[in-house]
């Protein structure tokens, strides 16, 4: 674990805590995690003697080096619930991707666990098979997840006959347990792409759905593949792919991973060091939108190649190392940005790393990055206050007059030479998708009464606010 308000090479600011020597020696393997504002779950893969299914779950409220802050279970449902890989979580739910069993091979047998009940009860969490119950045509094999705030997309890799490319997706406002909330739609068969096959992890920028490239099962490959969340999830015209290496942009494939910053898609490599980047202000089939960086030949650090995956801290990518220890970081956003109040249901992370739901405060100061978020998901038609404050010690969120979450921070906040944006991120095309209203900075932190006071006086009921002119009073 690493302390993203520390000093990133220094060890002091690492820790790590052996799981399977506190609660026992089967508590290991695992591929990806997710985190639903308080505790973290880690999803059981492959332990050394078999498959498993025991979730390992970490409770940030307490101490990271404490056995009584992790819990462990294998909860009694399903059929296959074991060997699974990544996993997502919609503000209520955490699911977890099927992906292979010793003792049935790959499967598509989903496990979700209801966050509002106990962890280690079987009553808490239910499995559903979707291609069993006849959904699609062998929806077997998946990696990962993308959530793109309604829908849940698993990353299609390998169904036991061979590498495949069958997208399924699960409606987040339907039953779990009938076909009906499930869709599945193989692209590459209805003629996109040429080998669209055989992938690991995903990311969402707001519309659009990036599929990683790992293996088509004749190579190793980096056709990327996207789906446009605006149109029909069966219909080809939705879906594109696009190879940035057959246009001459970088030499070697295999990615696992990916990640969104509000411009750039990064994609981590999984068998070499060439880092791709996607600028989604350009043209995706476009050799101009994408770039490759190959940090071996540069000299940089001691072995930079062969990662697991990438997650931001709002401030920096990191990406996971696999084959070796050297954790890699970029900072994306530099001098560029100073506070961010945002809302967010997306996992930009694609399903090995799950961001929380809800409104979140970013805070960049010269000594680190932190961040206040809450957890929770916000229907559409309703108006809310919020606000977030730094005081030199605290950084806290407020939504409604309420605090709902506060962190420790410190140093100076930067110094930007960037303009002020709402509802935007500058030089993106990603936009806030509701209305804003009465946007105001302050040079001092506001005390929660203040803030308590603002929102009592601003906070709209019905009908929506009256646009009016500078100094006016709007319609409360």
């Amino acid at each position: 674990r690493y302390d993203s308000a520390g000093t990133f090479g220094d060890s002091r600011d690492w820790s790590a805590f052996d799981a399977a020597a506190a609660l026992g020696a089967d508590v290991a393997g695992y591929s990806g995690a997710a985190f639903d504002g308080r505790r973290v779950y880690f999803v059981p893969q492959y332990n050394g003697a078999g498959s498993h299914g025991k979730v390992l779950m970490y409770d940030t409220s307490g101490a990271f080096d404490a056995a009584g802050s992790w819990s462990a279970f294998d909860p009694a449902v399903g059929t296959y619930s074991e060997g699974m890989s990544g996993a997502c979580f919609d503000g209520r739910y955490v699911y977890f991707m099927p992906l292979y069993n010793d003792a049935y091979g790959y499967n598509g047998e989903f496990v979700r666990y209801d966050t509002t009940l106990a962890f280690n009860q079987d009553s808490s969490w239910t499995a559903f098979d979707p291609g069993s119950a006849g959904l699609g045509i062998d929806p077997d094999g998946y990696a990962a997840a993308v959530f793109d705030g309604r829908y849940i997309y698993a990353t299609p890799l390998h169904n036991g006959t061979d590498a495949h490319g069958e997208v399924v997706r699960f409606d987040t406002k339907g039953p779990f347990d009938q076909v009906s909330s499930w869709r599945a739609f193989d692209p590459g068969s209805a003629g996109v792409g040429t080998d669209p096959d055989g992938y690991v992890g995903g990311a969402f920028d707001g519309r659009y759905v990036y599929f990683v490239p790992r293996n088509n099962g004749s190579v190793d490959h980096t056709e990327i593949l996207r789906y446009d969340t605006d149109a029909e999830f069966t219909a080809a015209t939705s879906w594109d792919a696009f190879d940035p290496r057959s246009a001459g942009v970088g030499t070697t494939g295999a990615l696992q991973g990916a990640m969104f910053d509000g411009r750039f898609v990064y994609f981590a490599p999984l068998q070499n060091s060439e880092i791709y980047r996607l600028d989604t202000m350009r043209e995706f089939d476009s050799a101009a939108a994408w770039s490759v960086v190959d940090l071996v030949p540069s000299g940089f650090g001691h072995l930079p190649r062969q990662f697991s995956g990438v997650v931001s801290d709002g401030r920096h990518a990191y990406f996971a190392p696999m084959a070796y220890g050297e954790v890699l970081r970029f900072d994306f956003t530099g001098a560029k940005a100073a506070y961010k109040l945002a809302y967010s249901q997306q996992d930009m992370s694609g399903g090995l790393s799950g961001n929380p739901n809800g409104f979140t405060a970013v805070l960049c100061t010269d000594e680190g990055t932190f961040t206040a978020c809450e957890n929770a998901v916000r229907e559409a038609g309703e108006w809310h206050h919020v606000a977030m404050a730094y005081d030199g010690s605290l950084l806290s969120l407020y939504v409604d007059g309420a605090l709902a979450d506060s962190a420790a921070a410190s140093g100076k906040v930067l110094q930007t030479a960037g303009s002020l944006c709402a509802g935007s991120v500058q030089g993106s095309r990603l936009n806030f998708n509701g209305s804003i209203d009465e946007v105001r900075v302050y040079s001092r932190a506001l005390p929660s009464g203040e803030v308590l006071a603002h929102c009592q006086r601003r906070k709209y009921v019905s009908p929506e606010p009256v646009v009016s002119g500078p100094g006016a009073e709007e319609t409360k």
